[in-house]
Formats: C-alpha cells, sequence, structure tokens
C-alpha cells in the first residue's frame, strides 16, 4: 500500500470497527507496527481519532470530525 493511501486505510478500518487496539489495526491492515505508529500521531493531531487506554490496553476510536470526513468522501477516494 503506498504511504500516501494509509491515512483513509486506517480511517476506513476504524470506520468498519471502530475501538480497535494497535496491534488489531495492524493485522487487519497487514502493515509493519512501526509505520502504523508513525502515522497515527497525524491522524490524532488532524482530530481525526482518537487514542485512548483502557486498563493497560490502548484502544483507536474515530472522532466525530473523522466519521464526518469518511461520510463526504467518495467510497473509492484514498485521500483522507
Amino acid at each position: 500500500m503506498p504511504a500516501s493511501d494509509l491515512p483513509a486505510a486506517i480511517l476506513r478500518a476504524l470506520r468498519e470497527r471502530d475501538a480497535q487496539s494497535p496491534a488489531m489495526l495492524r493485522k487487519r491492515l497487514d502493515l509493519p507496527m512501526g509505520l502504523l505508529l508513525r502515522t497515527l500521531p497525524a491522524l490524532e493531531a488532524a482530530g481525526l481519532l482518537e487514542r485512548s487506554l483502557h486498563g493497560r490496553r490502548e484502544l483507536i476510536r474515530l472522532t466525530a470530525a473523522g466519521k464526518a470526513l469518511l461520510a463526504s468522501l467518495p467510497e473509492n477516494s484514498d485521500k483522507p
């Protein structure tokens, strides 16, 4: 997957199943963990997803802004 497609792929994976751990998301997208972990902060800073701890487990969720952005895009668009 080209790096430019990665943010959209992450957001779409979260739309399909919200509240995923980084490990679940990495497995679902078949990505190296380092690449995923380097991409998440930019999406979080843009307000498109949020990361939270539940006990010792980190979960990643779409924010309302992330859901709205995905709803405004054509289904096959690669741009987040």
